[in-house]
């Protein structure tokens, strides 16, 4: 089971430069912080409400090499298709995913877990959510819209950069 209290390893790395310390996941700093701000970065792995579905395929089980077969724009559409392919091919493995805001496939949940582990275990006080495909930062009681690279002042809860 995946801690909610402890930074996961995997593609992730956790260092101290140019006076903050840092959390990379994959390639983006997802979290940035010193003592008197915290910036968080998803580096575009969040939904695109107005973006479609993506089926996509992988010829090995930790889908590592994914492929897109199709573009849909509805779920419903991709979950059609995916049951299909499912039912009358027996080698790889398929998926359905909504493209990011970057472009790319995903949906931003492991990025969105790194940063509320690393929240929880250096004790940073905020939390990151998806409803209705929004991101909102919660911090000292206060709901805030997720934006890339926003700067939240650790002492007035202030946030710049959003």
């Amino acid at each position: 089971m995946t801690s909610t209290t402890k930074i996961g390893t995997h593609k992730t790395k956790v260092f101290e430069e140019d006076g903050f310390r840092k959390v990379i996941y994959h390639e983006t700093c997802i979290v940035k912080w010193n003592d008197e701000e915290i910036i968080l970065d998803s580096g575009g792995f969040r939904p695109d409400p107005e973006a479609g579905w993506s089926l996509l395929y992988s010829y090995d089980r930790d889908y590592t090499n994914l492929e897109v077969i199709e573009e849909f724009d509805t779920r419903a559409q991709a979950q059609e298709i995916l049951e299909d392919y499912r039912r009358n091919t027996t080698s790889g493995s398929y998926q359905i995913k909504r493209t990011s805001i970057n472009g790319k496939i995903g949906g931003g949940q492991t990025t969105r877990r790194r940063m509320n582990q690393t929240s929880a275990q250096y004790l940073l006080g905020f939390s990151v959510w998806q409803e209705q495909l929004k991101w909102y930062v919660g911090f000292n009681g206060k709901t805030l819209n997720f934006s890339d690279k926003m700067t939240i002042n650790r002492d007035t809860g202030e946030v710049t950069n959003a």
